[in-house]
């Protein structure tokens, strides 16, 4: 990513990322998540396909260790925690604490940026761990 004057932006703020689920088989599908998107932040500047890859893309891949998400609360054991400890904080703060590592937000989406940015044109069919050192 580069600032207006063209020099490299070592430091980009976190984006504004957004995960929805669909069924890609389905156009409507499609202009549902569009549109939702586009009522929410006003616009689209990026889309990533986490499902397949088109022939001539760069075939490259973000290894996130836990990430949090809306998923987490929609498993039982994560639910029964935030029930026994009384929020989701101490929930994670939990799972940290059991040796499950640091449970990382904005920096997964700053990967997938790079990747997207002229600054990763030539890499292809590389593995990028995104997990402070720590793998689930």
């Amino acid at each position: 990513m580069t600032d207006f004057t063209g020099k490299a932006d070592l430091n980009p703020p976190a984006p504004d990322v957004r995960s929805i689920g669909l069924d890609v088989r389905e156009e409507a599908a499609w202009v549902a998540a569009i549109e939702s998107i586009i009522a929410a932040a006003g616009r689209l500047d990026l889309l990533v396909n986490c499902v397949g890859v088109s022939a001539g893309s760069p075939l490259n891949l973000v290894s996130p260790a836990g990430v949090k998400t809306p998923m987490w609360g929609s498993m039982p054991f994560f639910q029964e925690l935030v029930r026994t400890l009384g929020s989701e904080d101490a929930a994670y703060a939990s799972m940290t604490g059991a040796g499950g590592g640091t449970f990382i937000e904005p920096a997964v989406a700053r990967v997938v940026c790079f990747l997207l940015s002229d600054g990763a044109r030539d890499m292809t069919v590389v593995e990028l761990p995104v997990d402070e050192g720590y793998v689930l």
